[in-house]
């Protein structure tokens, strides 16, 4: 399993995730870090796969979009993915969404 680095934190947020094979798939972010979130979803993914994801915050006008998210691990229906590649802004918008969340400590 992929090993973290930064503070994860329990979240429910509704997501869209896109890959060149996937124009759009549904899932739901359901731990949030600086660097990545675990998201639950159904759709086919192996590690390696770099997609991109939308995460509707629920706030009116607060979405997180991600250029470029990979996947770094595979577990059922839950998958980890790594933001590699996030504009300043939607960074800001990140870290203004985290600094209000209740950290989990890690599991390893």
């Amino acid at each position: 399993m992929y090993n973290r680095r930064c503070a994860r934190y329990p979240v429910h947020f509704q997501s869209t995730l896109s890959t060149a094979q996937l124009p759009e798939g549904n899932g739901t972010a359901v731990e949030l870090s600086i660097r990545g979130c675990r998201v639950r979803s159904f759709i086919p993914v192996i590690p390696g796969l770099r997609m991109k994801i939308s995460i509707d915050i629920r706030t009116p006008d607060v979405v997180i979009e991600v250029d470029q998210a990979v996947v770094r691990w595979v577990s059922g229906e839950h998958f980890g993915l790594e933001f590699a590649s996030i504009t300043p802004e939607q960074f800001e918008r990140l870290t203004a969404v985290i600094q209000q969340l209740p950290a989990v400590p890690n599991r390893g």
